[in-house]
């Protein structure tokens, strides 16, 4: 099953990180095998200085939302677990990851259920100041993923990872906007220790670069394997990159290692 992840570097200009999104699907389109499944990261259409919320809000059946899911259905592809600022129906601005399939519709959302709060040496960054927390986990099944959905912070809580592994799921989604000192310390080793912990597949599609003069992000999107190994990193820049996975991986590792 070939995937790709898209590592971009999203400012508050929604024009913009959609176009750069679109140039990576018409790249694709090059391949000759093009990729089904693309992955992107956490508020790709919009990213926020830490501070304000983003002009550009996303709500069901709104320009914006029509903006993502013509992507989908222009280039035949599923646009998978990256997030957007999201206006839901009780006017909560929410972190929401899509899942959006071929055909542009949605087939599943996930609200992100830990916001990032942390003192670091030159700012204090607090998600709750924009957003409002989700209170549930998302199971997406699409063909033969079964996709366990998590957003960035969500990555430090395993019993989230632990409660889609007691419900199979071969793959789990952590769309990220990783800060550069948090990055380098522990961005890779969570993600490992959450593949090597569920048995599954992670797919980690990430933000990098300078998003705002506030913000850093450090990219190097991964996807690991139910192993623990890194199957790709995309390191830095932005780009579009490709793995296939082996999903039958997956029940020879479960037979070698048993977990209660």
């Amino acid at each position: 099953m070939k995937l790709a992840l898209i590592q971009l570097t999203s400012t508050d200009n929604s024009k913009n990180n959609i176009q750069k999104i679109e140039k990576f699907l018409e790249q694709n389109c090059t391949q000759e095998k093009p990729a089904k499944y693309i992955f992107l990261p956490e508020c790709f259409y919009a990213l926020s200085n830490g501070r304000d919320l983003v002009n550009d809000v996303v709500s069901e059946n709104n320009e914006h939302m029509q903006n993502i899911v013509n992507l989908a259905k222009k280039y035949k592809v599923y646009l998978l677990g990256g997030s957007v600022v999201f206006e839901d129906s009780n006017k909560k601005i929410k972190n929401r990851a899509l899942f959006i399939d071929d055909n542009g519709k949605l087939i599943g959302y996930y609200d992100k259920r830990k916001l990032f709060k942390c003192n670091l040496k030159e700012r204090i960054v607090d998600e709750g100041r924009i957003f409002s927390k989700g209170n549930s986990e998302s199971v997406v099944e699409i063909n033969e993923l079964k996709i366990g959905a998590n957003i960035c912070f969500d990555l430090r809580y395993p019993e989230f990872f632990q409660s889609y592994r007691k419900k199979n799921c071969n793959l789990m989604t952590v769309a990220s906007a990783f800060t550069v000192p948090t990055g380098k310390a522990h961005w890779e080793t969570l993600l490992r220790a959450r593949a090597i912990e569920t048995q599954s597949f992670i797919v980690a599609s990430a933000q990098w670069g300078q998003n705002h003069t506030s913000v850093s992000t450090y990219g190097h999107s991964l996807v690991i394997s139910p192993w623990g190994e890194v199957l790709l990193n995309l390191e830095e820049g932005e780009k579009i990159g490709y793995v296939d996975i082996d999903l039958s991986l997956i029940s020879e590792i479960k037979s070698k290692i048993v977990l209660d």
